[in-house]
């Protein structure tokens, strides 16, 4: 049977992985797609937490569009780290990220 995780457990998790993707920022500084490296990888490990975490439940994967849609939401903000996560969370849970 799978364990039920609480939302913060999961927003947590999320955002320690972002946590530790920032810190490779400064070996991604190459652009791509008009873009810094380190955009496009930290945007690929909030895709990979996530569609892990539905996985572990039982849901199936998500395209990297949800989390582009959620960091969209959170960019701009003061706590747009933790913005994204709480939305990637919800992402994770199947559940509709809030505004």
């Amino acid at each position: 049977m799978t364990e039920t995780r609480s939302i913060q457990d999961i927003c947590s998790d999320f955002m320690r992985a972002l946590e530790k993707a920032v810190l490779e920022r400064p070996a991604r500084q190459e652009f791509v797609d008009g873009l810094p490296g380190w955009v496009s990888h930290e945007r690929e490990v909030m895709h990979e937490a996530v569609n892990a975490e539905r996985v572990r439940i039982g849901l199936p994967p998500v395209d990297i569009e949800e989390v582009r849609r959620v960091e969209a939401r959170a960019f701009g903000r003061h706590s747009f780290a933790a913005r994204w996560a709480i939305g990637c969370a919800c992402i994770a849970l199947g559940k509709e990220p809030p505004a």
